[in-house]
């Protein structure tokens, strides 16, 4: 899911993605983060859907949506592969590579 040298670090409830040149920085709110831990971990985006719905009481259809504006943002901003589409998440099996954590420091905002 995320572009090899793509790295997190998780800041309370919420997450900072930065590359390991510095370039980009991003920060995910709580939901963000969900989403995100579960979509590197190889949850197939619908499911994730299913839990945000149930966390958040909101329908799966606009969890659903919620899912696909997130991993488009990623792409914008440089982060995950783009030729991967949440068509794809969906379909992906469980169990798929883990998301690499790091504790080094960054600083700054998008």
């Amino acid at each position: 899911m995320l572009r090899k040298g793509v790295f997190w670090q998780p800041t309370g409830k919420e997450m900072v993605l930065f590359t390991e040149d510095g370039d980009s920085v991003f920060t995910v709110n709580e939901s963000g983060t969900l989403i995100l831990q579960a979509l590197v971990n190889g949850t197939p985006s619908n499911r994730i859907a299913q839990q945000l719905s149930k966390q958040y009481g909101d329908s799966v259809e606009i969890c659903e949506g919620v899912v696909n504006q997130f991993v488009d943002r990623l792409k914008q901003e440089g982060l995950c592969d783009p030729t991967e589409t949440t068509a794809d998440l969906a379909t992906r099996k469980e169990g798929g590579g883990e998301c690499q954590g790091t504790a080094k420091a960054q600083s700054g905002e998008t």
